[in-house]
């Protein structure tokens, strides 16, 4: 390298390094959380290119590019990561992933494939941008390893994430006022945003956790300041941070900050050098804080923070996915399913209890999500080194309150992890890399002198082969990232979106049918493109559907809309029996039932076939009964329930399904036998208002249990009613009138109002009154219209 270069290169390096590492560390999180796919192209080449700048920095002062084992590690998930992505055959994709063969084996059959090559990733397209995310995260890891071996470097570093933070803080409040559930104030997310603020994060729970670690840096920047003002000026900054924590209404990012609290009050009491002059007033900056930011928080959403704790609002639908992540981990124990191809492959796993209709993009765990990916040999030893990795660190760096931050931080977002997947955000991964790289260069800073004057054989040869591990591996991003920019494909929504379009439009199906192998090939553990494969073909009445439907549920067994899919097009090819097991489980997992009895139930020809198609819950047949009473099928809801009651003796809903089989039949004094006696074991209104439709055949008796009702429960709504409606068909208008005038004082929900107006105005029109039945007729339309 000539002079001239060498001394360009030592006058601008160091400048525009430093500045880049905290573009690196922050500008993902800026960029929407770095979810776009522009984003991390970016920010890979960024990383890429500032690895390449560190080493010809460090080759103009004749030093070495040094790469810790903790980058070692990530490296190597790097590499395993793009291994993921080559092709190999199936015979040894089957050796290693047997579920993975499988999976590919069913989806690919359709387009012609399933067997030959195949990648062990079951979604190439998404590996190939994770394979971008670490490989920014590693080169971010050995930029801050190799270059915030001095505390001042650091400090630097955290003061951006202090000031970053409160800018993305203030502009949360902003936005709370102008602009609500709009990230940065102008993006409007698909979901929304969430939260009572929303930063630059489309997800409250990612910006919560980013937010926790500026807080837990401004505290520690606070502990080590130098002068008054400054360390009161960092400590509200961490107050204000903190409150902005809880106003994400992230639960998880509220424990995790308590956390950061706890550790970092910790190892700032257990510091020799802040014992010996007793400063207490320092000692007592972390209780400080921590009361203040409750306090503010407190003062800023007491009453939606103590509701969002409630028992009743506290969403468990995190943890309900852990158990199918399991069974997935089982299935694909050795390799994984590939670097986030979780979300294609995760519907073949799915478990009972999930709502069936959303779409889960990460497992809420990251210590199960990053095993499924990459298998438990890789993803084990990932999270064993990074446990490992924290606990040295934690070691060696307790005299400097700013890495007593950085440890705490880490801390946090590591519990964060157990609930969220905020690491799988390249708006999270960079800072915390960054951080991690900043640890390892503290940790280490003060024995390089040591080391360097007695090197060891072994020593000498890895630093040798780590000063060229780092550039070689950014070169390696560069490329890659420029090759899957050229070559990636639109999305598989986008695909998805395209076929939808197309099949709207009535093109011809062929060229649908291009779309979807297009679709399949890109993401073959995607049920999606089957599914609209079996819908165009079952409306073309082409033979093939059945092969679409069997592709589609194998690849997502659990969705009540393709089994619903599929029993349509029995029923309508003749195969009644077939159709009413598919409707038993679409059923089962979750389809509305209004919709499936008005297409099950017609098919049964018998009780037994009724019980075949519900599951083993009393209210559904219950729910079955009244339907097929309604629609006059009153012997066979009578046979029903008998069957029922014989499973289920003591279920209320059966017992009042009975009755109104009885009703149905015309049946009235055994009907009105039991509705007493239910009334008489479980006193309620609804069992009262029964017992009144069962007395229908004697001429005042519904009248006075209905008053008698009234009597015990005058805040019924459902009693006055059915009081209106008795009044009115004896012609006693002013009494109907005044329980319909009941119902309005009683009731605020916009239909209930409606009703009791439309109830009136049939009053007023039986009562000759036809200006007032007009008016009342009016009120109804309007709440009707601001529903």
């Amino acid at each position: 390298m000539s002079p001239g270069k060498a001394s360009g290169i030592l006058t601008w390096g160091r400048p525009v390094r430093e500045g880049g590492l905290i573009l690196v560390a922050l500008g993902a999180a800026l960029a929407l959380g770095g979810g776009h796919r522009a984003t991390i192209a970016v920010f890979s080449i960024l990383a890429a290119l500032l690895v390449g700048l560190l080493w010809a920095y460090r080759r103009a002062k004749h030093a070495r590019l040094t790469v810790p084992w903790y980058g070692a590690v990530l490296l190597g998930v790097f590499a395993f990561t793009a291994l993921q992505l080559v092709p190999l055959p199936m015979a040894l994709v089957r050796l290693l992933s047997p579920a993975t063969a499988e999976m590919l084996g069913v989806s690919l059959s359709g387009v012609g494939g399933g067997g030959g090559w195949h990648a062990l990733s079951l979604d190439p397209t998404a590996t190939s941008w994770e394979l971008l995310k670490i490989g920014a995260a590693a080169m971010a890891f050995i930029l801050a390893h190799n270059s915030l071996h001095r505390s001042q470097y650091r400090r630097r570093l955290l003061i951006a994430f202090v000031v970053t933070g409160v800018v993305l803080a203030f502009v949360g409040f902003l936005g709370a006022i102008v602009a609500p559930g709009r990230p940065l104030l102008f993006y409007t997310p698909a979901g929304g945003g969430g939260g009572l603020i929303t930063t630059s994060f489309v997800n409250a729970n990612h910006g919560g956790a980013f937010l926790t670690i500026c807080s837990l840096a401004a505290l520690g920047l606070a502990i080590s300041a130098g002068s008054v003002q400054t360390r009161t000026l960092l400590l509200l900054s961490s107050i204000f941070l903190g409150a902005a924590v809880c106003m994400t209404l992230s639960r998880g990012a509220m424990g995790a900050l308590a956390v950061g609290f706890f550790v970092l009050g910790t190892l700032v009491l257990s510091r020799p050098r802040l014992n010996e002059p007793k400063n207490p007033a320092v000692i007592a900056l972390v209780p400080l804080s921590l009361a203040l930011t409750i306090g503010l928080a407190a003062w800023l959403g007491h009453d939606t923070l103590v509701d969002e704790f409630l028992p009743q609002h506290v969403d468990i639908g995190k943890v309900a996915l852990w158990p199918a992540g399991v069974g997935m981990l089982r299935a694909n124990l050795l390799v994984g399913v590939g670097r986030g191809a979780f979300m294609y492959a995760f519907p073949h796993y799915f478990a009972g209890g999930m709502p069936a209709d959303v779409t889960y993009s990460h497992l809420e765990n990251q210590y199960l999500h990053l095993p499924i990916e990459l298998g438990l040999p890789v993803g084990g030893a990932v999270i064993l080194a990074s446990a490992v990795a924290w606990v040295l660190w934690l070691r060696k760096v307790r005299q400097d309150p700013a890495l007593c931050a950085i440890v705490a931080a880490l801390a946090a977002l590591a519990l964060h992890s157990i609930v969220d997947f905020g690491l799988e955000m390249l708006g999270l991964m960079l800072p915390a890399a960054v951080l991690a790289g900043a640890l390892s260069a503290g940790a280490n800073a003060k024995r390089r002198d040591a080391k360097a004057a007695t090197p060891s054989a072994l020593r000498t040869r890895l630093r040798n082969v780590g000063a060229w591990a780092g550039p070689v591996a950014a070169g390696l991003l560069l490329l890659a990232t420029l090759a899957t920019s050229a070559a990636s494909g639109p999305s598989a929504d986008a695909e998805v979106a395209q076929a939808v379009r197309l099949t709207t439009e009535r093109a011809a199906p062929d060229r649908v049918y291009a779309v979807l192998e297009k679709a399949i090939r890109r993401h073959p553990a995607d049920w999606v493109p089957h599914s609209i494969g079996a819908r165009l073909a079952v409306s073309q009445q082409d033979r093939q559907a059945v092969r679409w439907l069997n592709r589609a549920l194998y690849l997502y067994p659990r969705s009540p809309a393709l089994h619903l899919d599929a029993a349509r097009f029995l029923r309508r090819t003749g195969k009644r029996r077939q159709a009413l097991l598919e409707y038993a489980l679409a059923l089962k997992y979750g389809a509305a039932r209004t919709e499936l009895f008005g297409q099950a139930l017609p098919l049964c020809k018998n009780a037994d076939e009724v019980q075949a198609v519900l599951p083993e819950q009393p209210e559904v047949h219950a729910a079955a009964v009244t339907w097929l009473t309604d629609h006059g099928r009153v012997a066979l809801a009578r046979e029903h329930v008998s069957l029922a009651q014989a499973r289920w003796p003591d279920d209320a809903d059966l017992a009042r399904a009975e009755i109104r089989v009885l009703i149905g039949g015309r049946e009235y004094a055994q009907a009105r036998t039991k509705a007493e006696a239910l009334a008489a074991k479980r006193p309620s209104a609804e069992h009262y208002l029964l017992w009144a439709k069962a007395s229908a055949d004697q001429p005042g008796a519904e009248l006075q249990l209905l008053l008698r009702a009234q009597y015990r429960y005058p805040d019924d709504v459902s009693l006055s009613f059915a009081l209106a409606g008795t009044y009115m068909g004896l012609k006693q208008y002013d009494r109907a009138r005044a329980a319909a005038e009941r119902i309005v004082k009683q009731s605020t929900v916009p239909s209930t109002l409606a009703y009791a107006h439309d109830l009136l105005a049939k009053i007023h029109w039986a009562d000759g009154r036809p200006h007032r039945a007009k008016y009342e007729e009016d009120v109804a339309r309007r709440l009707r219209m601001t529903r």
